[in-house]
């Protein structure tokens, strides 16, 4: 059992820096950016582990999780309306996840793919909901447009 597995919570910071204005495709109103960030999301729950030495002895306990990601992505946005955006981002994140177990503490580095698509719903001139949802988690956060 993997306590990673499991909802979380978390904060975290994006950028994006448009890169290509009014593209690839010039005939609607869509642009390409380089999106990069930081994120950290914390879960717990009830989980158990196995002492295989001296017996198989099955330890329950709680167990915790960190997750922090360095996500960069190239997205691409399109644009409807004055209100209501879309994007697509595709990339690869460096993950640092620390863990706790019954019978002891581990953590793991990886590089793992992102692939998030969402609708970003564009408040006034200066701020933006948007709403994350793919791998490797959904995420509903608020934009600052400068």
């Amino acid at each position: 059992m993997e306590p990673w597995d499991d909802e979380g919570f978390g904060l975290g910071f994006r950028a994006s820096i448009p890169v290509m204005q009014n593209g690839p495709v010039t005939t609607i109103n869509n642009n390409m950016a380089v999106s990069f960030g930081i994120d950290w999301a914390h879960s717990g729950d009830a989980c158990y582990a196995y002492n295989w030495r001296p017996a198989n002895i099955r330890i329950d306990g709680d167990c915790d999780c960190d997750n922090f990601s360095l996500p960069v992505a190239v997205q691409w946005n399109f644009f409807f309306n004055k209100t209501v955006s879309a994007f697509a981002e595709l990339g690869l994140a460096i993950v640092y996840e620390t863990w706790d177990w019954p019978t002891g503490d581990n953590d793991d580095i990886d590089v793992d793919p992102v692939f998030l698509i969402g609708p970003r719903f564009i408040l006034g001139d200066k701020v933006a909901i948007p709403i994350r949802i793919g791998w490797p988690y959904l995420s509903v956060g608020v934009s600052f447009l400068v």
